[in-house]
């Protein structure tokens, strides 16, 4: 008998749980005792907690922290002359026409000059003075900092300056981090930025970790990081910037699996949950970016190309002062909840469904939770007077709204990088994303939607088909195309020392491992650049069409020039989570109920997945309902159950598909 394997997704309303074996469970997210919920979930499941117990973890903590700001003082040594570099950051700003602009994050209040120099070369004209760097320590240390990051100018050329700092501040009795060591590659403010960040959120992590370690010390525990690679809790004390993305990451792995089936390679992936909704464009699988930027803040980290907006089911429904209907940013989380909760919730975007009749109020969580439509129409009350509307209309407009931010964001995925949505299927996950995939792709001129089983698990269903993975990297400004075409071997053979090095410490050999190498290349000239799998051959060619596609052009005949090495050691593919079994019996009933859609109110037939057997074809309006999302087939959609991957297909009738 094997062991039992989990995943589990702490999200900012639910915790999602799936074990290998297919049970499925979901639990009400809390902030103060995450242990105490992975507890739970071990007792509610049956699992005795062992060694031989595998978690895979997901969560929203790091995300969370970087959106409100809630970080640890740190203390930041840099070079003398370049206190102000992070406050300065770059030209582009968010408002560029703002009479009085400001940061997105504040400038960082705990800054202390040393004096050190090493040049562009990476050559040292100053080494830093044990005295000096002690008087700037213990004046940070005075000012209340939680920990100490060294960050020089040049050092991802040489980081012995930096080295020998870090070194004289353990006298101090603090953490110290030097930037080289999480970011060796240029481009200062990024790699300042990264690690002053990475250090403000050590303090929480290790909180966290420690929290875990109490309630399930026994169990063997890895999280999920944000290039969709299981990370030991350890390294994710050390690099907690590395779970930046970590539930949403999870959620695409589940994506590909479940809805790349019958030759689909072209996904956008629609991942709508309580507090938020992410979304992807995938082909041949998920994509991978080397920096992002969460709450203003660069981070020079690998994670996959996910962008993130504030509308999810418990995103709050108000009226601003101008008059207009405004759906979000806040959310009303797990406590109260949407009004529909019956704990005095406000009105928020499943209560616009409820209301609609669009989830079925005794069957949410597999009736194991009911909500009210009588609070969601009371909530709904004094709002939609103030507008002029009826319950009804006034709960559409907030659907309108919440899916007009959704839409933007697959539009800045798709057509704004030279993308045709026409040609892509939507993949909807998330506890609402099935609620709101027909009214989406519509509005794109999409023909095709996809729901894996479960899509209110699949980022803990994806957790599972996660694997170990490696990562590092090191600029190179100055190494020609031709060199390192000529000698791969030698250019990339340090790193692959490292991340190896890392990997033989999980207890993997060079046998269970594949190794891939990347570059970020540019035009020479450029001050931006694109990562492209490393080949030995015709780099240039590769460049200039990743460059077309990507900007609309490409210029042959000016040079390339790499700037990064990249590597990526991916450990064995685990198995997969089993696929569940499809109901065998084609004589099944639908409920009927009134739903309120943009037509009008439409008698329709609510379904449970459960029953649903292979090919069976519901044609809309009608209502799926299942233990973890509902889906809604708009009027002119037809869905059917695919056999080979248990998913539901919903399609417009008569249109080209993907």
């Amino acid at each position: 008998m094997s062991s039992p394997s989990l995943g589990i997704d702490v999200g900012g309303t639910f915790t999602d749980v799936v074990t290998r074996s297919g049970r499925v469970l979901k639990l009400p997210s809390n902030a103060e005792d995450p242990g105490g919920v992975f507890a739970r979930a071990f007792e509610a499941l049956g699992i005795e907690e062992s060694p031989l117990v595998e978690v895979v973890h997901g969560t929203t903590v790091v995300t969370n922290a970087l959106l409100t700001g809630d970080l640890a003082p740190v203390g930041i040594l840099v070079t003398k002359g370049f206190r102000d570099l992070i406050a300065l950051g770059r030209q582009n700003r968010p408002s560029l026409f703002a009479l009085h602009p400001r940061p997105a994050v504040p400038p960082p209040r705990h800054v202390a000059e040393v004096e050190e120099r090493i040049d562009a070369a990476g050559q040292v004209l100053a080494s830093p003075d044990a005295g000096d760097v002690l008087r700037a320590g213990r004046r940070l240390r005075r000012q209340g900092v939680k920990s100490f990051v060294v960050c020089f100018l040049h050092s991802w050329r040489n980081p012995g300056n930096e080295r020998l700092a870090a070194e004289i501040l353990k006298e101090l009795d603090l953490p110290v981090a030097v930037s080289s060591d999480l970011v060796p590659e240029f481009r200062e403010y990024e790699r300042f930025a990264t690690a002053a960040t990475n250090a403000a959120l050590r303090p929480l992590m290790e909180a966290y970790v420690a929290r875990i370690r109490a309630s399930l010390g026994r169990a063997s525990i890895r999280m999920l990081q944000s290039d969709g690679g299981r990370l030991s809790l350890d390294r994710a004390r050390e690099e907690p910037l590395r779970l930046a993305l970590s539930g949403p990451a999870g959620g695409l792995l589940g994506a590909w699996a479940g809805g790349s089936a019958k030759g689909r390679r072209r996904l956008m992936t629609l991942d709508m949950g309580g507090t938020s909704t992410d979304v992807a464009l995938m082909e041949s699988g998920p994509g991978l970016v080397s920096e992002c930027v969460i709450g203003g803040r660069p981070l020079k980290i690998p994670v996959m190309d996910i962008h993130t907006v504030g509308a999810g089911g418990g995103s709050v429904a108000w009226v601003d002062g101008g008059g207009a209907l405004r759906v979000g940013p806040r959310s009303a989380g797990a406590d109260p909840g949407p009004a529909a909760y019956r704990r005095g919730g406000p009105f928020t975007v499943t209560d616009a469904h409820v209301l609609l009749g669009r989830i079925p109020e005794g069957r949410f969580l597999g009736g194991d939770f009911e909500l009210d439509g009588k609070c969601s129409r009371r909530a709904a009350l004094p709002l939609a007077r103030k507008l002029g509307l009826t319950p009804e209309d006034f709960a559409l407009g907030v659907l309108r709204v919440a899916e007009a931010t959704m839409e933007r964001a697959l539009r800045t995925i798709s057509l704004e990088r030279g993308h045709d949505p026409r040609r892509f299927a939507l993949v909807a996950f998330g506890g609402a994303g099935g609620l709101h995939a027909c009214a989406l792709a519509e509005n794109l001129d999409m023909d095709t939607v996809v729901v894996p089983w479960d899509p209110g698990l699949l980022s803990a269903r994806g957790m599972l088909s996660s694997r170990v993975i490696e990562s590092r990297s090191r600029g190179v400004l100055g190494l020609s195309l031709d060199e390192l075409q000529s000698h791969p071997s030698r250019v990339f053979a340090a790193l692959e020392k490292k991340a190896m090095r890392t990997m033989k410490s999980e207890g993997f050999s060079t046998r269970d491992v594949v190794v891939e190498r990347l570059c970020d290349l540019r035009y020479v000239g450029q001050s931006f650049e694109l990562t492209l799998p490393f080949s030995e051959s015709d780099l240039k060619g590769a460049f200039d069409r990743a460059h077309e596609a990507r900007h609309g052009f490409a210029l042959a005949t000016v040079d390339v020039e790499p700037v990064a090495l990249r590597v990526r050691i991916l450990g064995p593919k685990p198995g997969r989570p089993r696929r569940p079994r499809l109901a065998q019996s084609l004589d099944i009933r639908a409920e009927r109920r009134d739903v309120v859609f943009l037509e009008g109110t439409r008698r329709t037939a609510i379904w449970d997945r459960a029953d649903l057997p292979a090919g069976f074809v519901v044609k809309g309006p009608a209502v799926v309902a299942e233990y973890s999302a509902t889906t809604v087939v708009l009027p002119g959609w037809t869905l059917e159950v695919e056999a080979t991957s248990a998913a539901m297909v919903l399609r417009r009738p008569g249109r080209r598909r993907p």
